[in-house]
């Protein structure tokens, strides 16, 4: 496939030069890429190239595109997961890693920490750490709730000992963990 296009560019070249044949051949290429059973259109364009004037071959072209497009198989639509989605389905897999950061992850997904940090956000309408932060949370609670210890807890969910785990109690609930188990014991008494 990639000599077929060569040979296409390199013929267009020749007849229209190179500042008109180079935006047709990338063209071209684009609406090759992908489409392997689509093998009448080489001679379709190939044909294109036979004209000697720019507006015969753009009239001809036209109706070339437009005849290896109903060619084109049906595809299925395909249920894609957006990168985001990704990130996410990650995320909910190894909130319980310390080692899993925004720069961690703009890593292993290859993106700039920026660009995933606002996506992510925007997308989500849950900052990226605040939405690692409220899963680490949820299931330091249901921890405490089980009995087990804090320091357990917060080494468990990913946090290396207990400070980060107490700030982000205050901070998402209000009361520190050991607050929370003492009105969770409290409030099974009732």
């Amino acid at each position: 496939m990639e000599g077929c296009l060569e040979e296409i560019a390199g013929r267009l070249s020749r007849v229209l030069g190179y500042q008109f044949a180079m935006p047709i051949s990338v063209n071209i290429s684009s609406v090759w890429k992908g489409w392997e059973g689509v093998g009448g259109c080489y001679q379709e364009i190939g044909e294109l190239l036979e004209y000697r004037s720019f507006s015969g071959m753009e009239e001809a072209s036209v109706a070339s595109y437009h005849a290896c497009l109903q060619r084109l198989p049906e595809e299925e639509p395909k249920e894609e997961t957006s990168l985001i989605d990704q990130v996410a389905s990650y995320i909910e897999a190894h909130y319980t890693e310390n080692s899993l950061t925004v720069g961690a992850l703009a890593e292993q997904f290859g993106v700039g920490l920026s660009w995933l940090s606002r996506n992510f956000k925007n997308q989500r309408e849950i900052g990226l750490l605040e939405y690692i932060n409220r899963l680490r949370l949820e299931e330091a609670k249901r921890m405490i709730r089980a009995g087990k210890p804090i320091k357990e807890t917060a080494v468990a969910v990913g946090y290396t000992d207990t400070q980060p785990l107490n700030r982000m109690f205050r901070q998402l609930i209000g009361m520190t963990p050991t607050e929370y188990r003492t009105q969770y014991e409290a409030s099974q008494l009732r």
